[in-house]
């Protein structure tokens, strides 16, 4: 190899060096944000939006108000019901969830999977079945919201045994009636949420209401 050539490869070295190194320092940096991103990572954010689709038994009750509401055929099935000390009641409550994560940083933003939902349902501060997802569900950040309807399947009477026919049948249209609230209703809930890089992990249940959003 001659001498004058060997400044040149010196130079493509040097250059090399150069641009891995700065290439390197990006990749860190980006890293970086990532990791500070994660870090300051919101829980996600939970809200029951409402109760559809409810029946008891075979009566579909949604523009019921009351046990005087009801057929006299209805009527005699409902008396017939609780008679064999059961009421089963079906219905669907939708729980919407709430990314809250922006993106910072120069970073876009962060969207979670909620890979379950351990839920106990409460209604009238007495506590009824459990349940979880059926699937994953991804909701994106910058308050991205999703709903997660959850099929619920149970009997009143297990759950109200002190109460007459009239008192039942009150509470399930109080629910999914013509006027239906879920003033009444809570979920003790434990999300198992994951982002891009892993799970985030936390034992720390909450209490899902209509009022308000909530998060861990």
């Amino acid at each position: 190899m001659s001498t004058s050539s060997q400044p040149r490869s010196v130079s493509r070295l040097l250059i090399a060096f150069a641009v891995c190194s700065v290439a390197f320092l990006a990749s860190c940096a980006s890293l970086s944000k990532i990791s500070s991103s994660l870090m300051n990572v919101k829980p996600l954010q939970f809200k029951i939006r409402g109760i559809s689709g409810m029946r008891i038994g075979s009566i579909d009750i949604a523009s019921k108000t009351s046990l005087t509401s009801f057929s006299i055929q209805e009527a005699l099935a409902l008396k017939n019901l609780v008679a064999s000390k059961s009421m089963p009641v079906t219905f669907v409550l939708t729980v919407e969830a709430m990314n809250p994560n922006a993106g910072n940083n120069g970073l876009k933003s962060i969207p979670l999977t909620l890979e379950d939902l351990q839920w106990r349902l409460l209604i009238d501060g007495r506590s009824t079945i459990t349940g979880g997802l059926d699937r994953p569900l991804e909701i994106a950040g910058n308050n991205g919201t999703t709903s997660i309807p959850l099929t619920v399947s149970m009997d009143l009477m297990q759950t109200f045994s002190d109460r007459d026919l009239q008192s039942l049948v009150n509470l399930a249209c109080s629910l999914g009636g013509a006027n239906g609230s879920t003033t009444s209703v809570a979920l003790d809930a434990l999300p198992v949420v994951s982002s891009p890089l892993g799970k985030l992990t936390s034992d720390k249940r909450i209490m899902i209401v209509d009022k308000e959003f909530r998060g861990k």
